[in-house]
């Protein structure tokens, strides 16, 4: 389902249920008629209006209603908590979905130093 990004709000990519789900690429025989399977695993998310879609997907359309939104700043202010402050995100991808979530989940509105949020 392709969907016209420029009508998408904030409450059509709220993200909900995260999942992984895989998909064998290839079974080869690894002797007396025993396979190995190789897979590929995605990363998926639950959105009201998009339904399932894979992250990277929905991140890359997430920035493009914060960009339209003007929320830049914002986006940029909890990107520099979320590196202070979880140093569990292994990467800068990672990162950087971690704080889109936050800002569409408005979690930093709960944050001790939400006073960093107010652009």
């Amino acid at each position: 389902m392709e969907q016209d990004n420029k009508d998408l709000t904030y409450e059509d990519i709220k993200p909900g249920v995260r999942s992984f789900r895989t998909e064998e690429i290839s079974k080869v025989e690894v002797g007396n008629g025993r396979f190995h399977r190789e897979c590929r695993g995605y990363n998926m998310i639950e959105t009201p209006t998009l339904g399932e879609i894979e992250i990277t997907k929905w991140t890359q359309i997430a920035l493009e209603v914060i960009k339209r939104n003007g929320d830049e700043k914002l986006l940029d202010a909890i990107i520099e908590h979320v590196s202070k402050h979880c140093p569990w995100i292994k990467n800068e991808k990672e990162k950087l979905t971690y704080a889109v979530q936050c800002l569409l989940c408005k979690a930093y509105e709960k944050w001790d130093e939400r006073k960093e949020f107010v652009i």
